[in-house]
């Protein structure tokens, strides 16, 4: 997983797992990295999954840091303090904000002055249409730039003054739904514009999203991690498995995966010729038949 000049999306996910011998189950999380590509039909590279038994910052840092490498780039990540966290520590780490969080805290909202949350979900759901309307177009960085600047910049401006203008009259209880929504969305006010400039970069973390409905598909079958070694056992066999969902077969890949690694020694610095994304492209290599 690349780590430096890179753009990524970050997200925990809850699994109960069992401690041996303990008697009961207790929760860790699995947590998630996704690089986005816009080359994919799902617009999405390589995913990282990894196991920890908490939620602390430290767990960040094992995800994005390796001995010899640090992350350098953008994440993209909901209002969890970690992420902050993190970020204060290392001048080249930019976090952005992820507008499917802020929806979802005005749609928990909606019986809480119904006329006033339909106003702001409305004026969302306009965001997402531009979006819809890129992908639907095929729309490239700098088309998706443009667009953005010119017609969503000016939806998040209107929503930002009326959201300021609530905050500063005291319309809204901050113990409300409503007003917890609206707390949240001017606490991540900043890091929710850098998307519509930027062409590069999604408006929020759905494509990690995605990532994750598979492992809560899972727990839902198996219930919880039979201990906290199988928690990363699972997380290496999502990495390599969700990180196949580029129109590569998952099997085909395995199969040459492990045909390889008794004939290789792989390190840190030679890994990265065996991931799915370096399967794919040895495929598109010309093969030459041998002539008589």
């Amino acid at each position: 997983m690349p780590r430096r000049g890179a753009t990524g999306g970050e997200h925990q996910t809850p699994i109960d797992y069992l401690d041996p011998g303990g008697g009961k189950t207790q929760q860790g999380y699995l947590w998630t990295l996704i690089r986005p590509d816009l080359t994919t039909r799902q617009g999405r590279g390589d995913i990282l999954y990894q196991w920890h038994p908490s939620r602390a910052a430290t767990c960040l840092q094992s995800l994005l840091q390796t001995p010899n490498k640090t992350f350098i780039g953008i994440l993209q990540c909901d209002g969890y303090q970690a992420y902050e966290s993190y970020r204060k520590q290392r001048e080249n780490v930019e976090l952005i904000g992820c507008w499917a969080h802020v929806r979802r805290k005005f749609f928990e909202a909606k019986d809480h002055k119904p006329k006033l949350t339909a106003w702001f979900l409305r004026h969302i759901q306009n965001l997402y249409q531009i979006e819809a309307h890129l992908r639907q177009h095929r729309a490239g960085p700098a088309e998706r730039e443009r667009m953005r600047i010119s017609q969503s910049l000016p939806i998040y401006r209107k929503l930002g003054k009326a959201l300021w203008k609530i905050k500063n009259t005291r319309k809204v209880l901050p113990k409300s739904t409503l007003g917890k929504a609206i707390d949240y969305t001017l606490g991540q006010w900043p890091k929710l514009e850098a998307c519509f400039s930027n062409g590069m970069l999604e408006i929020d973390n759905n494509l990690i999203e995605n990532g994750i409905r598979p492992t809560k598909l899972g727990a839902k079958n198996w219930l919880f991690m039979g201990s906290e070694a199988a928690g990363q056992t699972n997380a290496i066999w999502y990495t390599l498995i969700e990180s196949c969902r580029r129109q590569i077969d998952p099997w085909k890949y395995l199969v040459w995966i492990f045909e390889e690694l008794p004939r290789i020694k792989v390190t840190a610095e030679t890994f990265a010729n065996y991931t799915p994304q370096a399967y794919a492209k040895s495929l598109e290599k010309p093969r030459f038949r041998k002539t008589a």
